[in-house]
């Protein structure tokens, strides 16, 4: 129950966006990047996303029982 109630909750958050600086560091990173080490540090960021949204699920569940 408590991941439908976050998963409700997420829905209806509006999005983080980041910095232009953000971008302009990527592409220039990218840049220097071969196409295989590309491919590996977008693997990388995406595995990175994943870590970090499972953990704040694991904390707004544990928030929330403490809570509750």
């Amino acid at each position: 129950m408590i991941d439908e109630m976050y998963n409700y909750r997420e829905g209806s958050l509006s999005a983080v966006t980041l910095p232009d600086e953000w971008d302009e560091l990527s592409a220039e990173f990218e840049a220097t990047l071969t196409d295989e080490q590309r491919e590996v540090f977008r693997r990388l960021s995406d595995l990175q996303c994943t870590a970090t949204a499972d953990e704040l699920r694991m904390v707004y569940k544990v928030g929330f029982r403490e809570g509750a």
